[in-house]
């Protein structure tokens, strides 16, 4: 019998955002079982950090995750400097935090 590999949550998120336009990084920082979730963007076009945190909440409630908290949400805006460097035209992100237990 083969030994199954554990995966962490980390890399469950990242696979359930993976067919969605956003991203998941951990944040240690603020402790065990924090993650940032973001979408960057150029125009928003009605989007902002409540819209982001109703898409992230339900995709944790389809894959049964219901342990979680939100503990905060914002908009990352960076001024556009003309290409000047590579990927700068989505530089800007809106962005939620959750807690998950």
């Amino acid at each position: 019998m083969s030994k199954m590999k554990k995966v962490s949550m980390r890399q469950k998120l990242i696979d359930m955002m993976e067919t969605t336009d956003m991203f998941v990084k951990g944040k240690t920082s603020l402790g065990k079982g924090v993650y940032l979730f973001g979408q960057s963007y150029f125009y928003r076009i009605g989007s902002n950090p409540a819209k982001i945190q109703e898409k992230v909440e339900k995709i944790l409630l389809e894959h049964g995750i219901t342990d979680f908290t939100c503990i905060d949400k914002g908009d990352h805006f960076a001024q556009f400097c003309g290409g000047s460097k590579q990927g700068s035209a989505k530089d800007s992100f809106l962005w939620v935090i959750f807690k998950i237990a």
